[in-house]
């Protein structure tokens, strides 16, 4: 096996890391990129080195070859920093001492620039969002680090609310349990949220964020159109529930292994901590 990518820096792990140390730092890292599980990544290109470099160090064998390859690169490039250090002046020159360091020191900068190089390519790229109906992908700028949470249980059903629910255009209807006092995300806006959703026909819990050491965060616009519209008019800082017709949500085409059954209404009990 040859390559130039370093699974290790992508990962964010040293090369003794555990295969449990790899697997939390694939995790912890792959949560931040696709926080909301049915939706597309907020960068699928970093999803996809993650998942590479996971594939590769997870496998025995192939991290195994990867490890040779990658110290057999480390080998060639010392011996290309130490010839050039062998360079010596020509002959009755009269060049001081520092004269071969210089030489040394020059391949030794070349080689830590050209390697800076290939990490920013790979942790940066072009950066691009999957559009759920099929439109062209949407540049996006990663957002700094979520804050942390300690993770809880999230109820099994939906708690019961006294006030009644408000009633859009579109057939959504929504409670405010808190209303904040902060901005109003947008339309390509990056929100930053707790959420917990349920079928709304029984109230059997099917995903939430509230067990995740972070909270989610993902790109208004490209999830469900109910959920979509439901947290549009939400403050920084609030709290609403979201009840959402089957049409403003996965209708007849709900993702493959999520519980959700065919025809849906959904229940989602949000909190939104920031927009970005």
């Amino acid at each position: 096996m040859t390559s130039h990518k370093d699974y290790y820096a992508i990962l964010g792990v040293s090369p003794q890391a555990t295969a449990e140390e790899i697997e939390a730092a694939y995790e912890e890292l792959a949560r931040e990129c696709q926080p909301f599980e049915y939706a597309h990544p907020l960068d699928a290109r970093r999803m996809a080195e993650l998942d590479e470099a996971f594939d590769i160090l997870d496998d025995p064998s192939q991290r195994a070859d990867y490890d040779q390859s990658r110290e057999a690169m480390a080998d060639d490039a010392g011996g290309t920093a130490a010839a050039e250090a062998e360079v010596v002046a020509p002959a009755g020159s009269e060049s001081p001492p520092w004269f071969a360091l210089g030489l040394l020191a020059a391949g030794v900068i070349g080689i830590v620039a050209a390697g800076v190089l290939i990490v920013l390519s790979l942790g940066d790229g072009d950066k691009q969002v999957g559009s759920l109906d099929g439109q062209t992908a949407t540049p996006f700028a990663t957002p700094g680090p979520l804050p942390s949470q300690s993770p809880v249980t999230p109820p099994a059903q939906p708690p019961k609310l006294e006030q009644k629910p408000t009633t859009t255009a579109s057939g959504l209807q929504y409670i405010d349990i808190e209303e904040g006092d902060g901005a109003s995300p947008v339309r390509g806006s990056t929100v930053v949220l707790n959420y917990t959703g349920w079928l709304a026909d029984g109230g059997t819990l099917f995903d939430s964020s509230l067990d995740n050491p972070r909270p989610a965060a993902f790109i208004l616009g490209e999830v469900i159109d109910g959920f979509n519209e439901g947290v549009t008019t939400m403050k920084e800082g609030g709290n609403r529930r979201l009840i959402i017709p089957t049409e403003l949500a996965y209708a007849d085409s709900p993702p493959p292994g999520s519980g959700i059954p065919p025809g849906a209404a959904l229940i989602f009990d949000i909190e939104l901590i920031e927009v970005r």
